[in-house]
């Protein structure tokens, strides 16, 4: 019979193997995984590392983080999945439910708020009482819009680099703002060195009052904060620095020959809690709106009383939950309450019944953070 347990230290090499066998190897990849989720694949992260022992070797895997997620003056307890992982030849076999259904329990028993995840395979997850939830907006800076950002002032400073001093700077900012992963400094060192991008910061009288993290690879601002005027200037300024380097490089391609039009684009990720969001949205900005993870609730009745206190919640042991208060009650699936709670869907407004006050709130972390 599979035995699930925590991964052992002299296990780790061999869950890095069955991980990037089947995340990047056999898909012709480099083996990256390791490299890609530093903070995940530690030593100090053992615990959360799940492993499906059978016939003599690891069949199946997945990681967990413990992540701290703020919204404001709320704060929610979370676990992060990484890489539901069973090896080809093990399929079918119910080790994947099994390893899911060892994270909801250990969820619940470390008093959790909620599990999220990138999902690949969103119905199997639904089944498991995972649904979409959370927000995040994306918009496009290029040629036709960049001269409505502000321009950054003259008597200020730009630092660029992932040096000591920027990177505390920027993780200052993350923290005071309280939108995102709560971070130690040492985990701010280690998102932003493995996401393959920059910091880039305004400073005035030699403090860093905004900053953007660029990914390179894509021209996307993955994280961002400070003042959020500074911030819109800071994009003005990196989409110019794309806009004069494609200058020298060929206006059209062939559609036929994968080279799209060459034109700068910007892309930027913004909470909908953000600063920046209205600034662009009032500037109007067209924004492409996306679901931050799949969520499943490990503790409801905790989670409900952190926006809504008085709020009353029961369980039937079915994975319905009813929400009263005074002489009004409705019933709820666990996925229902994600929509409910962190929307985007208007789930109450829609449907009715009673509506937790604080509620929905579109929790999401930058993609610095990602899992």
């Amino acid at each position: 019979m599979a035995e699930v347990r925590s991964c052992r230290p002299d296990e780790l090499a061999e869950v890095l193997d069955l991980v990037n066998l089947v995340f990047r190897t056999s898909q012709g990849r480099p083996a990256t995984i390791g490299d890609d989720y530093p903070h995940i694949y530690a030593a100090a992260n053992l615990d959360n590392i799940i492993t499906v022992h059978e016939s003599g070797g690891i069949r199946a895997c997945v990681s967990t983080l413990p992540m701290r997620v703020a919204c404001g003056d709320l704060t929610f307890e979370t676990l992060g999945v990484n890489c539901t992982t069973t090896h080809p030849d093990w399929r079918r076999r119910g080790f994947g439910e099994q390893m899911m259904k060892e994270i909801a329990r250990r969820a619940t028993a470390q008093g959790c708020d909620l599990v999220h995840l990138d999902a690949g395979v969103p119905e199997w997850y639904r089944d498991l009482g995972y649904e979409y939830g959370g927000r995040i907006n994306y918009y496009i800076v290029h040629r036709g819009n960049a001269d409505l950002l502000p321009t950054l002032s003259q008597d200020g400073e730009v630092m660029r680099g992932n040096e000591p001093a920027t990177v505390a700077a920027a993780h200052a900012l993350h923290e005071s703002e309280r939108l995102g992963t709560v971070r130690a400094l040492e985990d701010s060192a280690v998102a932003y060195a493995r996401s393959q991008g920059e910091l880039v910061a305004a400073a005035r009288d030699g403090v860093v009052v905004a900053y953007a993290y660029v990914r390179r690879t894509d021209a996307t601002v993955i994280e961002h904060g400070g003042r959020a005027v500074e911030v819109a200037g800071l994009l003005k300024l990196l989409f110019e620095e794309l806009d004069n380097a494609s200058k020298d490089e060929p206006r059209t391609g062939r559609a036929d020959n994968h080279r799209p039009q060459r034109r700068p684009l910007l892309r930027v990720e913004v909470s909908p809690l953000a600063s920046l969001d209205p600034l662009l949205a009032g500037r109007l900005y067209p924004a492409r709106h996306a679901y931050w993870h799949m969520f499943y609730l490990a503790n409801v009745e905790q989670t409900v009383a952190k926006l809504d206190a008085p709020l009353a919640v029961a369980g039937d042991g079915t994975g319905h939950f009813e929400l009263r208060r005074d002489a009004d009650a409705s019933r709820y699936s666990r996925g229902q309450l994600v929509q409910l709670l962190f929307g985007p869907e208007a789930r109450g407004a829609v449907a009715g019944g009673v509506v937790p006050i604080g509620a929905p709130v579109h929790l999401s972390t930058p993609y610095t953070d990602h899992v």
